[in-house]
């Protein structure tokens, strides 16, 4: 957390004060305040003398002093050296904070400065709070203290202030947006226009009214996102792998999608991956997809996608976040995108907004995220969340309930993403075994590749002919130079290296149908170089 934001003890001891007489009595007094001076009420101060039988109280004021008689006579003197403790009441804290500790060994002795790293708000939204407000619509950062909103949306507070404060006021751009009748709390309202700027708190407590910085708040949507460019994408893929997806996901599309990304990701794009439910599972790290790693890509896919627990949003954009900022990978010049594949049920917990993270960047223009939802049953709440999610961000949703449908929003997600949309799409028919069907395309010059993709039911067989516009065959047993070919028992695809400019055919024929007919989805989709 950073020094601005850090809230800070600053305690100075003063002994010997004029409206003692000397001997009888030794004064303490001191502050309590965060890094830049801000003021904390009611931090509690004790004091227990060297035998341990005489102990003094005090709490901080409005102002943040506080002051401390010791009596230095019979019956209750005090035996130097004291021990002076410190405590204050976190409200965003999980657990009660340890008390700090100085000795004082004689009147005049100066205490240094104690720190406390608590935050000066946060969200009343999660399993820490008893109140569940049904409305919140925006995030609350308390760690890097702002909130960040759509237009006119709701946050709700806890306030490092006492409970029997009044007059809480928070004001954005000199407009109140922001009051709650309840003591340490308060519900806030984002303004309709879009911008950023700092947020300021008043509150009245004993009488005196305070007013103090309380963080920064940012209302999305003033920029649309970054369009695609030959400089590249960086995109992370998040799985669900909630116990739902069981009976949402039985034939594992989630892993198709890998391996469609994997094959689609340009040779400028970074891919990344992570599995979720209420916890992380990281698939694989932001990196460029070449022809060393993509099957070991594909393969940990593979291996991360399963069932279990529940689901937990909130966690899965942080992650997601976290995951495009880092450090080591971290590029603002470089567009960013999330796909999100789910099947859209917020069950762990109660849900943050924190897709807003990716909204609200840094960069000033948003990161989209695509939500493709694996669903045989959509609820009307979360369709809802899910487009929400997606509106807000710039980014695009899509329902997918067969291959088919996936393969058309994978081609959405991944089209938006890097620029790179197919070409052509088609739904092929087929009746009887041995009847045959052609899809074509025409391919501009240029190009770092172009992938030749069909999916298919299960259990059917399909031969395959790709001829390029010389009219040379490239087949699964020989594909011919500059051409890969990946498959699996439902889908079949050709990678062309820098593809000859023309049309290029790709034959289908159906060797064996499954309940009497065969649908194969095919795609097109040529990726700039």
């Amino acid at each position: 957390m950073s020094g601005a934001r850090r809230l800070a003890i600053a305690v100075a001891v003063l002994a010997g004060a004029a409206v003692c007489v000397p001997g009888a009595c030794a004064n303490i007094t001191g502050s309590v305040t965060d890094a830049t001076g801000v003021p904390l009420v009611d931090a509690s101060i004790g004091v227990v003398d060297a035998v341990g039988e005489n102990t003094w109280h005090a709490a901080s004021d409005t102002t943040g002093h506080f002051s401390l008689n010791l009596s230095t006579a019979s019956p209750a003197a005090a035996v130097f050296p004291v021990t002076l403790y410190i405590s204050y009441s976190d409200r965003c804290a999980e657990g009660p904070r340890p008390a700090l500790t100085m000795t004082i060994t004689a009147d005049g002795a100066v205490a240094p400065p104690v720190v406390f790293a608590v935050n000066p708000f946060c969200s009343l939204i999660g399993e820490s709070f008893a109140f569940y407000p049904t409305d919140a619509s925006a995030y609350a950062d308390s760690a890097a203290g702002r909130i960040i909103s759509p237009p006119g949306g709701v946050a709700y507070l806890h306030l490092q202030i006492p409970d029997r404060s009044s007059g809480i006021a928070l004001s954005y751009a000199g407009a109140v947006i922001g009051a709650y009748p309840n003591g340490a709390a308060a519900r806030v309202t984002a303004p309709a226009a879009t911008g950023s700027g700092p947020l300021s708190l008043a509150f009245t407590v004993d009488g005196v009214a305070s007013t103090r910085p309380l963080g920064a708040l940012t209302v999305t949507g003033g920029a649309p996102p970054l369009a695609a460019s030959p400089a590249g994408t960086d995109i992370e893929l998040a799985l669900d792998i909630s116990g739902s997806m069981a009976t949402s996901d039985p034939r594992y599309l989630r892993k198709a999608a890998v391996h469609d990304l994997v094959e689609r990701a340009g040779p400028t794009d970074r891919l990344g991956a992570f599995a979720f439910d209420d916890q992380i599972d990281p698939l694989f790290d932001l990196q460029r997809v070449t022809a060393a790693n993509a099957a070991s890509l594909a393969t940990l896919g593979d291996r991360g996608v399963t069932e279990r627990g529940g689901t937990d949003f909130s966690a899965a954009f942080a992650h997601a976040y976290d995951a495009l900022t880092a450090p080591a990978v971290t590029d603002p010049a470089r567009r960013k995108y999330v796909i999100l594949l789910t099947d859209g049920s917020q069950s762990a917990g109660i849900y943050d907004n924190s897709h807003l993270l990716l909204a609200g960047n840094a960069s000033g223009r948003p990161w989209p995220i695509c939500v493709v939802q694996l669903a045989r049953r959509l609820e009307i709440d979360d369709v809802a969340l899910l487009k929400r999610i997606a509106a807000e961000t710039g980014g695009l949703y899509t329902a997918a309930t067969t291959p088919g449908d996936l393969s058309g929003a994978l081609d959405r997600c991944l089209g938006g993403a890097t620029g790179s949309p197919a070409v052509r799409t088609k739904v092929v028919t087929f009746s009887k075994p041995g009847s045959s069907r052609q899809v074509a395309a025409k391919l501009a010059g240029g190009l770092a590749s172009a992938a030749f993709r069909v999916d298919y039911s299960r259990g059917a067989k399909l031969s395959l002919v790709l001829l390029d516009p010389r009219a040379r065959t490239h087949t699964l047993g020989a594909p011919g130079a500059g051409v890969t070919v990946k498959h699996s028992a439902t889908a079949v695809s050709f990678r062309v290296s820098r593809p000859a400019v023309g049309t290029w055919r790709l034959v289908l024929t159906a060797t064996s149908l499954v309940s009497g007919r065969f649908v194969a989805h095919v795609r097109i989709t040529p990726v700039a170089a």
